[in-house]
């Protein structure tokens, strides 16, 4: 049907956006006309690197970290940006090493961010972070293992968890 270059290599899944296909390339977002793959809007960094790409409506929400430089020690920084076409309306600095995994859910309309240290969940509307599930000794009767969550799936008010340790826990969800 047809084919566009882009920038560079992508594994990541295409997104829906007025009509358009969203992908992203390591510093470039491009939103192709799902009729002739036509580039109709593109967003570029060139001093970052994309992590994560998620959305809602026609709000953008993106983890990008500052590029890594041959040679240069890594001292990965990550941002978090929201954006309604080509206007941010929000950005905020991760603590040093941390670069969290996006995720939308329609059904509750509230964005999660999956990290290495557990779990957070945003007010996609203003950016500000509802609830941080960092310590899950909090929920009391389970013995949790934070590192490297994995985005939530939502059930009615239960969130299920994995961990890197293979470990699936149901929460329920903070109100």
């Amino acid at each position: 049907m047809w084919r566009t270059e882009l920038d560079g290599p992508t594994h990541h899944e295409a997104l829906l956006w007025r009509d358009c296909a969203v992908v992203r390339t390591e510093k470039t977002v491009y939103a192709l006309s799902t009729q002739d793959g036509s580039v109709y809007h593109q967003w570029h960094w060139p001093n970052n690197s994309l992590w994560s790409l998620e959305m809602r409506g026609d709000q953008l929400f993106l983890v990008m970290r500052q590029a890594e430089i041959p040679g240069q020690p890594i001292h990965p920084q990550a941002e978090f940006v929201g954006l309604i076409d080509d206007t941010e309306v929000y950005r905020s600095t991760y603590p040093p090493h941390i670069t969290p995994n996006l995720k939308y859910e329609s059904r509750n309309g509230l964005l999660y961010e999956a990290a290495r240290q557990g779990l957070g969940i945003v007010d996609p509307g203003s950016g500000h972070r509802l609830f941080a599930v960092y310590d899950f000794q909090r929920y009391g009767r389970y013995d949790l293992h934070a590192d490297y969550t994995s985005l939530p799936t939502i059930i009615d008010n239960t969130m299920f968890l994995l961990n890197e340790l293979g470990t699936i826990y149901a929460l329920k969800h903070p109100q």
